[in-house]
């Protein structure tokens, strides 16, 4: 699955950012993260 974001505000480290992820069918999924102090192209945020 690819999903193609679209960059709305500058990222900022320290900033909080909330992800909702919308299936079909089922539940709402809502992540909650802060902005790590250095970013990568790919990046695991546990």
């Amino acid at each position: 699955m690819t999903v193609t974001l679209t960059l709305l505000s500058a990222l900022v480290k320290g900033k909080e950012f909330t992800i909702q992820v919308k299936p079909n069918k089922g539940a709402v999924v809502i992540v909650n993260r802060t902005i790590p102090g250095e970013i990568k192209k790919i990046m695991s945020l546990n």
